[in-house]
């Protein structure tokens, strides 16, 4: 049995290899996203473990926004505000996030997230339900 430092795990999950075999391609360079409520610690444990797998960092910028990139949001509207809200249902939790784009930029404005909410809670709610009809 083996003991595992946390700040270590990122650099077996994020390595060269799985890059490189889904791209088909050399990758040496990464833009990673981070959780918006990630402390300062975090990312910079997160930015190491990237770093000791053997990429060089470029950024990191947070989920939300590389939400809004991954889609091309705000990307053509170059000048005036708009506002965009992302929500991300994970397994347990809930996170909403407000952001404003500006010319291409993004800036968060608030995200909350809520740990009493999830996909679980969706798929308990529907397995009750449907026990519950087949009951009848």
């Amino acid at each position: 049995s083996s003991t595992w430092d946390w700040a270590a795990l990122p650099s077996v999950v994020v390595s060269i290899e799985t890059a490189q075999s889904a791209l088909g391609a050399d990758v040496t360079e990464a833009v990673i996203t981070v959780p918006f409520e990630f402390a300062h610690a975090q990312k910079a444990a997160l930015r190491a473990s990237a770093e000791a797998a053997g990429f060089r960092v470029l950024r990191l910028i947070h989920e939300p926004a590389a939400a809004l990139l991954a889609y091309g949001i705000g990307q053509d509207c170059p000048s005036g505000k708009s506002h965009v809200l992302v929500y991300k249902l994970g397994g347990t939790s809930l996170s909403v996030t407000v952001l404003q784009v500006n010319g291409g930029m993004f800036r968060v404005l608030n995200t909350q997230t809520d740990h009493s909410i999830g996909g679980e809670s969706f798929t308990s709610a529907l397995a009750g339900h449907l026990a519950a009809e087949f009951k009848r």
